[in-house]
């Protein structure tokens, strides 16, 4: 049996275990759903001007994705410990196959938790992502093009009863 073959006999044993109970596809889920909930209503759509808002929802979502993850990490070593099983796990597969079949695993949950992440973060922060070629400094929210293209939200100050200047 070759090594790739004894890593995806730990991860189907893994994803099999996990199907039929849940526990850490549940609380991944929960996690990131609330966590997106929370940081869509801390942000919000208002709270911040368009030109910081990219950076800032960039590290909120890998925030919340890391965390998410970390949530559901455990679950996979811990299972073979509580039932059991590890010792034996390990008897008849080597360590290091057994720790990339847990990690391969790990992976695709990580995988399909940001592929519902992800649309959802879009979704209830209203991020957009910038179109190829754009800098995400260069585009406003209605992706109305560079900044020299938008009109300038400062107004000049001027005294009352002053005249105009042609130069000025």
């Amino acid at each position: 049996m070759s090594a790739l073959a004894r890593a995806w006999a730990v991860c189907a044993k893994d994803a099999t275990q996990e199907l039929r109970k849940k526990v850490a596809i549940v609380a991944v889920f929960f996690f990131a759903a609330t966590a997106l909930a929370l940081v869509s209503f801390g942000v919000g759509p208002f709270g911040l001007r368009a030109e910081d808002r990219p950076p800032l929802l960039a590290a909120l979502l890998w925030i919340i994705l890391f965390f998410a993850a970390a949530t559901g990490l455990p679950r996979a070593f811990v299972a073979e410990e509580e039932t059991g099983t590890g010792l034996a796990l390990r008897k008849t597969i080597p360590a290091v196959y057994v720790l990339a079949g847990k990690t391969l695993f790990n992976y695709i949950l990580f995988l399909a938790m940001t592929a519902v992440t992800i649309p959802g973060f879009m979704i209830l922060l209203e991020w957009r992502m910038a179109p190829s070629g754009r800098s995400p400094r260069s585009w406003s929210r209605a992706g109305s093009g560079s900044p020299s293209s938008r009109p300038s939200s400062r107004r000049s100050w001027r005294a009352p009863g002053s005249a105009t200047c042609s130069s000025c």
